[in-house]
C-alpha cells in the first residue's frame, strides 16, 4: 500500500472541515489528523460524557483507519491535550507506517 502519490482522504462516514483533510498519504504513511466525538454532520456526540465521546472518537478512527488499512491491524495509542471546543473531552491523533506491497 506504500508509495509515492501523496493522496488526501475524506471518509464520507465523517464529517469534512474546511479547515484539515482527515488522512493525507504520503511516503509510506498515513497522517490521521485528531479525530474528536464529531458525527457526520458536524455535530458534537456525548457533550458532557467521556465515555461516549470516547467512543465516538474511535469510531471515527476506525471508519479512517478501515479506509486506508483494510483488513490489517495497527497498534494505538492517544494523547489528549488542548482541544478545538470546549464540549470535547478526548481527541486522538495517529501516525500510520503503510506495509510495503
Amino acid at each position: 500500500m506504500a508509495d509515492s502519490v501523496t493522496r488526501f482522504i475524506d471518509p464520507p462516514q465523517l464529517f469534512r472541515s474546511p479547515r484539515y483533510t482527515n488522512v493525507v498519504v504520503a511516503n509510506g504513511f498515513a497522517f490521521i489528523a485528531g479525530q474528536t466525538a464529531f458525527d457526520a454532520q458536524g455535530n458534537v456526540v456525548g457533550i458532557g460524557d467521556f465515555r461516549a465521546q470516547a467512543e465516538q472518537t474511535y469510531r471515527n478512527l476506525k471508519v479512517v483507519l478501515d479506509t486506508i488499512l483494510g483488513d490489517l491491524r495497527p497498534a494505538s495509542t492517544a494523547v489528549v491535550a488542548g482541544l478545538a471546543r470546549a464540549e470535547l473531552l478526548v481527541e486522538v491523533d495517529a501516525i500510520v507506517a503503510l506495509p510495503k506491497v
